[in-house]
């Protein structure tokens, strides 16, 4: 949501004033200063047009959910099918193995297999609707382990990773194009069909490496710690640097949400949310946000909410906390509402043959973890259309064929649990 259009909503609803919070638009004032910020990326052969149907005046809040039947701070919390999983974590009593799931649809919590090793702060990312935990540490201290185990939600099991990633206690993961990226004190990639790591390129500031939160968004990754925050581009392993962040915070999480990413939590307990909005490099101050202060608080977005996962409420580890709470936009009285989707649709890409760009579209009819990706005859990957958390609605990507030669390739589209392929072809 651009400024204005921010301010615009506030007027609409001052009688919502206290959920709102106040918030303080921060434009970056160092752009002379951060050549890498607006930087050409031309080597990178994917635009992404997004066209979901959304209303920024729609009315956002935050609410309580049930709390987790385990009280924990630093969990890994990760979103599958629909489902949120808070795994592992830490008490006064030591650390965790603890799996429970949330189902939005009715409310509640169940147990779910324990993790093989009881760790705290982990990260964990989500590759064909398997979870992948990496790192964290064993014991209340900050020596991190390199363990990887992966996690089946479809029979409820875990199985060891024989490939070890990094040794860090506090790194934030996420997945983009099928693999699983791990910011420790560099970032790192894990690929889970070859089980191989590599690293990449490096950063423009170490600073978004100090506890960060990370989050992807239209196929790139985003490094939020203390005062910066980093982008990352997979395909042309490239970096910019993004505005500064107003409150300088690590230990934090972060979630993309609506085109914006929402950080919250920290090395101490806090109430703010910092909300950046890529297309302007901007960011809000949200003072108060939280309805309850915590810190090393984990967060996750599932169907259209963002959830906030435990933490503590103090400094000390008496204090973990199994409180739930979710932001959401009501949009239930939306004229447009009625007009998403009732189903999931990949569309024949078009123009189609085409040289050297087509347009691919598809239809979510609710929200989903979308993977895009190009392959050969002989079904090789050739090109990550990476996208995502995306809502529901139509969203549309241009694909540029640059390098390849004429012939047919296909591109498929996986949502969740569904996927779907059509062939496209290529004549120069």
């Amino acid at each position: 949501m651009r400024t204005s259009t921010f301010r615009q909503c506030f007027e609409q609803r001052r009688g919502h004033q206290s959920t709102l919070g106040a918030a303080d638009v921060f434009t970056a004032d160092r752009v002379a200063s951060r050549s890498l910020r607006r930087k050409d990326l031309g080597s990178l052969a994917v635009a992404v047009a997004l066209m979901a149907y959304s209303n920024p005046c729609a009315a956002q809040s935050w609410s309580s959910a049930p709390d987790m039947p385990t009280a924990r701070t630093g969990p890994a919390v990760c979103a599958v099918d629909g489902f949120l999983y808070a795994i592992g974590g830490g008490t006064s009593s030591g650390t965790l193995n603890t799996v429970e799931r949330y189902d939005p649809s009715s409310g509640t919590w169940s147990a779910r297999a324990g993790m093989p090793t009881a760790r705290w702060g982990a990260g964990c990312g989500v590759v064909d609707d398997k979870i992948y935990v990496v790192g964290g540490s064993r014991t209340a201290s900050t020596d991190g382990v390199s363990l990887v185990e992966m996690y089946d939600p479809a029979t409820d099991s875990w199985s060891p990773v024989s490939s070890r990633g990094p040794a860090h206690i506090g790194q934030a993961v996420v997945a983009v194009g099928g693999r699983i990226y791990v910011a420790s004190n560099v970032l790192s990639e894990y690929d889970p069909i070859t089980d191989t790591w590599t690293g990449t390129s490096a950063a423009p500031d170490g600073n978004c490496f100090n506890f960060p939160g990370a989050a992807a968004m239209d196929g790139k990754i985003y490094l939020a710690g203390s005062d910066e925050i980093c982008i990352y581009e997979p395909g042309s392993d490239s970096w910019t640097l993004g505005a500064a962040i107003p409150s300088n915070k690590s230990a934090v999480s972060m979630s993309e949400f609506q085109g914006k990413l929402h950080l919250m939590g920290g090395m101490t307990a806090s109430s703010a949310v910092q909300v950046y909005d890529p297309a302007t490099d901007t960011w809000e101050l949200k003072l108060g946000e939280l309805p309850t202060s915590r810190a090393f608080v984990a967060s996750e977005v599932v169907d259209r909410a963002i959830y906030a996962v435990g933490g503590q409420r103090n400094a000390f580890l008496s204090s973990v906390s199994a409180v739930v709470e979710v932001f959401s936009s009501d949009a239930t009285n939306t004229d447009q509402s009625a007009d998403l989707p009732a189903t999931f649709v990949l569309l024949q890409n078009y123009p189609n043959p085409f040289n050297p760009s087509t347009a691919i579209s598809f239809t979510l009819p609710h929200s989903s973890n979308v993977t895009l990706k190009v392959v050969d005859v002989q079904g090789r990957r050739l090109r990550d259309l990476a996208l995502g958390f995306k809502e529901p609605g139509t969203h549309e990507v241009v694909f540029d064929a640059i390098g390849l030669s004429s012939g047919t390739y296909f591109y498929q589209l996986q949502a969740g649990r569904v996927s779907e392929t059509r062939p496209m072809v290529v004549l120069k």
